[in-house]
């Protein structure tokens, strides 16, 4: 697979972090509601649900949305209990998108083969927000964010911004996610080349199932440089 590949574009949630409980977000959006003084029960569903608004940057900064959605809950916050209520999820999310440990070596060395790194991500507005401050952040430099682009994958031009941010085609890219929502054909809609990693928890019921897509399987990042035909990390299970 390495031939012609100038750039890996990885998606976030689900392989390079994990993607999290639903029991923890909602846990999350309980402690946000009772910042707020909202229904608990309401916010977490209002929250849950709007993630493709979120995704989209339709609502704004993360205060914006935090704001926008305790008004759906029937509420009338303060500006600091929206700015708490942000902390709040900002802190949650900087745990959630903090990686293994071995994983900035692994990036480094695919990098030292000389692939740039990219990155997709469907997020809201807290992930942008933190990733300068991300130890991945070192390694990709480029990356494609859905909150602020205003469009998400599976849509394909999310696939062709992420190639044009790496100074590269869609067809010298590979694109390695765990597959939730359709990724895996947008990305080969474009012309990329599709790598899917297994990932535990992700929620293909909320984001949708993988759709029409058949390819190449690792159970893990750390067996992609045998897959890609570069130098071995010395590690290929966590």
């Amino acid at each position: 697979m390495s031939g012609g590949l100038h750039a890996i574009v990885f998606g976030l949630f689900g392989t390079l972090v994990p993607s999290g409980s639903r029991e923890r977000r909602d846990a999350v959006s309980h402690a946000m509601a009772d910042d707020l003084g909202v229904d608990r029960v309401l916010f977490a569903e209002l929250f849950k649900n709007s993630f493709r608004e979120r995704w989209r940057g339709a609502l704004g900064s993360l205060e914006e949305t935090i704001a926008a959605l305790a008004v759906r809950a029937g509420g009338n916050p303060t500006e600091e209990a929206v700015r708490r209520a942000a902390r709040r999820r900002l802190d949650f999310t900087r745990r959630q998108i903090t990686p293994d440990p071995g994983l900035p070596a692994l990036l480094d060395a695919l990098r030292a083969d000389g692939r740039r790194l990219g990155l997709i991500s469907n997020c809201s507005a807290e992930v942008p927000a933190l990733w300068d401050g991300n130890p991945l952040s070192r390694q990709i430099t480029a990356p494609v964010f859905s909150c602020t682009v205003g469009c998400c994958k599976p849509d394909p031009q999310i696939h062709r911004l992420a190639a044009a941010a790496l100074d590269t085609v869609p067809e010298r890219c590979v694109f390695v996610a765990d597959g939730a929502g359709g990724e895996l054909p947008g990305a080969q809609a474009v012309g990329m080349q599709t790598i899917r990693v297994r990932a535990d928890g992700v929620d293909h019921g909320v984001y949708g199932g993988m759709g029409n897509w058949e390819g190449t399987t690792v159970d893990t990042l750390y067996d992609l440089p045998a897959v890609l035909g570069g130098r071995n990390t010395g590690r290929t299970r966590r």
